[in-house]
């Protein structure tokens, strides 16, 4: 839940200092609902029944990952278009149209050969997982950075 709420107040920073272009909201609010995401997997997480077995209670933390996992690279990609308006930003946006492609891509491949028990690669589920997120955290961390660097450089 941290996160997804630090992931909120990311992207109102990201509102602030992305110059405005229309659609200039789009890219910031759907980083805010990646967060909002993040909000509800924490406040509906999956259980461990007495025999060691995970099950998802009420049904909405599988239905809310899922969102999640297929918007995550989306998001990158619409973020990126804005991006490429922006001079300041410019030289970021196909970094981050590229790590949006490589999640989505990823995203697929977590769903349709990993995740059901009988796929070809859910021996590898973690793997797949944690790769997706090997590609789209360090993307929020470039994005951070510039971010970090251009609001110093308007403080002075």
């Amino acid at each position: 839940m941290v996160f997804g709420l630090l992931l909120i107040v990311f992207a109102v920073g990201l509102q602030l200092g992305i110059r405005r272009a229309w659609p200039w909201a789009v890219g910031p609010a759907l980083v805010a609902w990646n967060g909002v995401e993040l909000v509800i997997a924490g406040l509906f997480p999956l259980r461990e029944d007495a025999a060691g077995h995970i099950f998802d209670p009420l049904g909405v933390h599988g239905v809310n990952g899922t969102v999640f996992f297929l918007c995550i690279g989306v998001v990158l990609g619409v973020l990126s278009r804005q991006l490429a308006r922006d001079e300041r930003w410019r030289d970021r946006s196909a970094y981050t149209l590229a790590s949006g492609v490589v999640v989505f891509m990823l995203v697929l491949l977590n769903g349709f050969l990993a995740e059901r028990t009988q796929a070809p690669l859910h021996p590898w589920l973690g793997l797949v997982q944690r790769a997706i997120l090997a590609v789209w955290f360090p993307c929020l961390i470039v994005l951070a950075l510039r971010l970090r660097r251009l609001a110093r450089k308007g403080r002075q």
